[in-house]
């Protein structure tokens, strides 16, 4: 082989190895798209009610998808990835792959373990999506046609403390201006579903509480909280009473949209 021949392997073989290295970094170690870095994308999980959130940067995805079965999740130990360009996907380092759908500055559709999540940069907005999409209507739409059931077993001060001394199983559910939660709005179905089984179940409102109200629950049952946050909380709060005793009481907290739990009218 003369010098010439040489020269031209050599040439050859590195011109193929830089096609190979630009087409590899090209393809295998690009970021992800700029505008998708470095910012909050949430999604709300209509099956555990938690919200996901996930985080692209430079060299690392940071995907927080909390339970209530567990703190860990597969995605845990993913720390970084690379971006395969050409097909849109997201290969992370930890044998997961993650592929974005669809993308523009406010939404971010992903196919995670083979099934379409959407992002949102606005925590709001993916609770109004997830309950759009699972209910068919929107948040104002849902609480107006439940409310009818909320206004028909609403009950006064007076009232409360006569349902209290009631010879039988009462339910009274206590929801003020302070639940925010989303099972605040699901509550009105479950009040629904219980008034259709049952008249002993009651709607109070808490931002009517006094400091006069809670005393009186004081006397009924000294275990029950003397501030009026814990009737008026993030959580619709329950109190089950018979003969002037109270006998249970605790938060509606139902798993992601499905409140089925509640629905029953056993006390």
């Amino acid at each position: 082989m003369n010098n010439k021949d040489f020269v031209n392997i050599v040439g050859f073989s590195v011109m193929i190895l830089v096609i190979i290295a630009m087409y590899f970094f090209r393809y295998a170690f690009l970021s992800v798209p700029e505008n998708i870095m470095n910012e909050n994308w949430y999604h709300y999980n209509i099956l555990t009610g938690n919200y996901e959130k996930i985080v692209f940067s430079n060299n690392k995805v940071e995907y927080y998808r909390p339970s209530n079965i567990k703190d860990l999740n597969e995605y845990d130990i993913c720390k970084k990835y690379n971006y395969d360009k050409k097909n849109s996907i997201i290969n992370l380092d930890c044998n997961k792959s993650i592929k974005i759908s669809k993308f523009d500055d406010n939404i971010l559709k992903l196919l995670i373990d083979k099934k379409e999540q959407v992002f949102f940069k606005n925590i709001d907005e993916t609770l109004n999506y997830e309950f759009n999409s699972y209910f068919g209507k929107s948040l104002t739409e849902y609480k107006n046609e439940k409310e009818q059931a909320k206004e028909y077993i609403s009950i006064n001060e007076k009232k409360l403390f006569e349902v209290l001394k009631q010879d039988e199983f009462s339910k009274i559910i206590f929801i003020g201006n302070k639940c925010s939660s989303i099972d605040c709005v699901l509550t009105l179905d479950i009040m629904e579903k219980l008034i259709s089984k049952t008249e002993n179940v009651y709607f109070y409102n808490s931002d009517l509480i006094t400091d006069d109200t809670i005393k009186k629950l004081l006397v009924i049952d000294k275990s029950l909280e003397s501030n009026i946050s814990f009737y008026n909380g993030l959580y619709p709060r329950v109190i089950i009473s018979k003969n002037n005793k109270i006998i249970d009481q605790y938060e509606i907290k139902c798993k992601g949209f499905n409140c089925s739990s509640y629905f029953n009218n056993e006390f």
